[in-house]
């Protein structure tokens, strides 16, 4: 739907953050803030408005979009953790995961962070 009612690229929309989307009565404005493929020195970053259509608002894009962010807000908070874990649990190689979370090669997050061994898994069951 975004795509749909902005006609904007996906590398923009790959730099969206929540923080930067702004609902009022009117619809939804999201800021893009981050350099996409059109940034240049004096040119405006985009600002996209999805105004509310409050005739239909099961197509409406910006109800659409909250309701989405406020369905999908738990998982925000573990979705890179349970997305990189699960690749480790398949041996997906670790540099294949660093890539597609944005890591560097010698960044040690994945191993210091979410890669971490469960000592005792049965303690906290038996307690």
């Amino acid at each position: 739907l975004l795509a749909i009612t902005t006609a904007q690229r996906v590398q923009t929309f790959s730099k969206i953050k929540i923080q930067n989307i702004k609902s009022d009565t009117r619809g939804t404005n999201i800021f893009v803030p981050d350099n996409i493929k059109t940034s240049k020195a004096g040119r405006p970053q985009p600002c996209l408005f999805l105004p509310i259509h409050s005739d239909d608002l099961e197509i409406c894009t910006s109800s659409v979009l909250g309701e989405y962010i406020k369905q999908t807000s738990a998982l925000r908070e573990s979705t890179r953790h349970a997305a990189t874990s699960a690749a480790a649990r398949k041996r997906v190689n670790i540099e294949v995961i660093r890539k597609a979370a944005g890591w560097t090669s010698s960044s040690s997050t994945f191993a210091n962070f979410y890669e971490l061994p469960i000592v005792n898994p049965e303690a906290f069951a038996e307690s």
